[in-house]
C-alpha cells in the first residue's frame, strides 16, 4: 500500500503542469501513403522516401511514435545501417506520451542484429501506394501487390525502375504541422493511458528502461 501511494505521488508529481491537449493536437495520424512508405522504405532500402513522411504525421497505437522516424528505424533495421538512427526523433514530452522510439534504441536494436537474419517490415497500403506513383491500378492481377513487390525486388531492372519512381511519391514533408490534428479528448485518453501505465509499472517494481531492455533481448 506504502508503495502504491509513493507512486501515484510520483507520477503525479512528474506530469504537473501538462494539460490532456498540450502537444499532441499539433500532430495528425498518418494517411495511408505515409504508412505504405514505411514498410516500402524498409524493402528497398529506401530511406529517402522516409522523407517525404510529415513530420506532423504520429502513430499512437500502443507504441507512440512519429512515423517518419518509425520509418526510418525500420530502413535501418532492415539495412542494418546504425547511421540511419540519426534521423530518428522521439516524440516530444510536451505530447504527455510515453515515446518508446529515440536515437539511441534505434542504435541498440540494430547493434542487437548484427549476426543475426533481420526482421522484415510487412509493407501496408500498397494498393493506395502503387497507383499513386504511376502504376496502373490493375497491374498486380490475382497475386496482388505485396506479390508484384515482391517480383520488382527480385528483377534487377525491374527494381531500379520502380526506385526511378520513387521520386513521383507524393511529398508531405512541407506539413510541418496538422491543420486538423488529434482531438482534446484523444489527448485526454492518451495521457490518462500514460498515467496509468506508468503507475502500474512502479507499483509492479519495473520501469520502461527496464522492459526496453528485456524487448531488446527478445
Amino acid at each position: 500500500m506504502f508503495r502504491k501511494i509513493l507512486c501515484a505521488a510520483f507520477v503525479a508529481s512528474s506530469f504537473t503542469g501538462i494539460s490532456a491537449a498540450q502537444g499532441l493536437e499539433a500532430f495528425r495520424a498518418p494517411n495511408d501513403l505515409e504508412s505504405s512508405y514505411v514498410g516500402v522504405a524498409a524493402a528497398l532500402n529506401a530511406p529517402a522516401l522516409c522523407k517525404r513522411i510529415s513530420p506532423a504525421a504520429l502513430n499512437r497505437v500502443r507504441k507512440p511514435a512519429l512515423t517518419r522516424s518509425l520509418c526510418f528505424y525500420h530502413v535501418a533495421l532492415a539495412a542494418g545501417e546504425e547511421e540511419l538512427c540519426a534521423d530518428v526523433v522521439a516524440v516530444p514530452t510536451d505530447t504527455g506520451m510515453m515515446a518508446w522510439l529515440d536515437p539511441q534504441r534505434c542504435r541498440r536494436q540494430v547493434q542487437a542484429l548484427e549476426n543475426v537474419q533481420r526482421p522484415k517490415t510487412p509493407p501496408s497500403n500498397l494498393d493506395v501506394f502503387f497507383p499513386a506513383i504511376g502504376y496502373d491500378a490493375n497491374v498486380a492481377g490475382a497475386n496482388g501487390w505485396q506479390a508484384f513487390l515482391d517480383d520488382q525486388i527480385a528483377d534487377p531492372k525491374r527494381s531500379e525502375k520502380l526506385r526511378a519512381r520513387l521520386n513521383s511519391a507524393p511529398d508531405f514533408s512541407s506539413e510541418k504541422s496538422a491543420t486538423e490534428g488529434y482531438s482534446a479528448a484523444e489527448a485526454e485518453h492518451e495521457t490518462n493511458w500514460v498515467l496509468g501505465r506508468a503507475l502500474r509499472l512502479c507499483v509492479a517494481g519495473k520501469s520502461d528502461a527496464a522492459q526496453g531492455k528485456a524487448n531488446g533481448k527478445s
